[in-house]
C-alpha cells in the first residue's frame, strides 16, 4: 500500500511539472519588455567572458574579464543619487557617484567630475541595465521562447548583429524574469552579465563635501555662461 502511494504521488508530481512547463510556453512578452530601472534599488552584476569552443569541440569554462574590465559592478541608487562600485581582479575598486548629469569618480588623488558617459569607465556606470537595454527596442522581434534559466522562468531574447572585423562577436542574448521583468542575465560582445537584485536601500548614498563642492562649482559656472549669452 505504501509503495502504491509513493508511485501515485510521483505520478502526480510529474503531471504537475508537465502542466507547469506547458503553461510557461504559453507566456508571451509584452511592451515595454524590460522593467524600468528602479529609482530606489540595489543590484550586483557579475561579468565574465562567454564560453568558447575549444579544439576538442567542448565549451571551455568562462574566463574572467580583461584586466581593464571589472569583475563585478555594484549599483545603489536612491533619491536621485547613484553609487556604482567597480570591482577588479588585480586593482583597487573604483567608485563612481552619479547625480543628475554629473559623474564623479573617486581616485587615489581625489575626485574627478565629468559629464554623462565621458569619463573613464563611465560606460559601466551609465543609467540602465547593462547589456540588456536593447530588449526594449527589439522586443517581440527578438523573443525566442520561454526557458528555465538559473532556476528562473525567463523570456529568452536573441538579437543577431552583422559581424565585422572590428566586432567579430555578432550576437546579443538576454534572459528576463517573466514575473518581475528584471534581467536575470545578458550577453553582448562576448561578455556575460549575471544579475542579482538585493533589498532596496532606505537612504541615498552620501556625497562627500568635495563632491558636493565640485557639483556646485560646475552649476555656478553654467549659470554664469547662461547669463552672458
Amino acid at each position: 500500500m505504501k509503495m502504491r502511494t509513493i508511485v501515485f504521488s510521483m505520478g502526480v508530481f510529474s503531471v504537475s511539472l508537465v502542466t507547469a512547463a506547458a503553461q510557461d510556453q504559453k507566456l508571451l512578452p509584452v511592451a515595454p519588455f524590460l522593467a524600468q530601472v528602479p529609482s530606489s534599488g540595489h543590484w550586483t552584476i557579475t561579468l565574465k567572458h562567454s564560453s568558447e569552443l575549444g579544439p576538442n569541440g567542448l565549451a571551455a569554462p568562462p574566463t574572467p574579464p580583461r584586466i581593464d574590465e571589472p569583475l563585478s559592478i555594484d549599483t545603489i541608487q536612491y533619491g536621485g543619487v547613484s553609487r556604482v562600485t567597480l570591482n577588479f581582479q588585480n586593482a583597487p575598486p573604483v567608485q563612481i557617484d552619479r547625480k543628475g548629469d554629473y559623474y564623479i569618480r573617486q581616485t587615489s588623488t581625489g575626485v574627478q567630475l565629468f559629464g554623462t558617459g565621458n569619463g573613464p569607465l563611465s560606460f559601466f556606470a551609465l543609467d540602465g541595465f547593462l547589456f540588456a537595454e536593447w530588449v526594449r527596442q527589439e522586443g517581440a522581434a527578438a523573443f525566442q521562447k520561454v526557458v528555465q534559466y538559473k532556476g528562473v522562468t525567463c523570456f529568452y531574447y536573441q538579437n543577431q548583429k552583422p559581424e565585422t572585423e572590428e566586432d567579430p562577436t555578432n550576437g546579443q542574448e538576454a534572459w528576463i524574469d517573466v514575473h518581475t521583468m528584471l534581467p536575470v542575465a545578458a550577453k553582448d560582445d562576448g561578455i556575460e552579465a549575471d544579475y542579482q537584485f538585493h533589498g532596496p536601500p532606505t537612504s541615498p548614498p552620501q556625497l562627500s563635501p568635495e563632491e558636493a563642492r565640485l557639483i556646485q562649482a560646475r552649476e555656478n559656472a553654467l549659470q554664469i555662461q547662461s547669463s552672458i549669452r
